[in-house]
């Protein structure tokens, strides 16, 4: 399997990143960071309410050179859906029940 590599990112030049399961990628970079998740991973894994948080400039009507690879999810918020469909990713100390809960109250408030 090719391992990627990652050296920009939608929040700018990436200082680091961490690739999970199914080609996730957490990046990060001066200033912020945020989930990678390839189109086919999501399109296959995740909610309709958690792909409809992605950043726009990722959706693959953008044509901006990360849309035929990824969806992103900003780490400040978006980022929480890829928690929620990917629970073995982690979420620190929140249970399952307090992580849906902040999707909820995420999803009444961006979608």
């Amino acid at each position: 399997m090719e391992k990627t590599t990652i050296e920009d990112s939608p929040w700018g030049k990436v200082q680091g990143y961490d690739t999970y399961k199914l080609g996730i990628i957490f990046v990060w970079t001066a200033s912020h960071g945020g989930f990678l998740v390839p189109i086919n991973v999501a399109n296959m894994h995740m909610s309709r309410d958690s792909m409809k948080l992605a950043d726009s400039y990722c959706h693959p009507e953008a044509g901006d050179g990360w849309s035929d690879k990824y969806y992103a999810f900003e780490e400040d918020c978006a980022g929480l859906a890829v928690v929620r469909d990917f629970p073995e990713l982690g979420c620190g100390d929140m249970t399952p029940e307090e992580i849906e809960e902040m999707f909820r109250r995420l999803c009444a408030y961006a979608l």
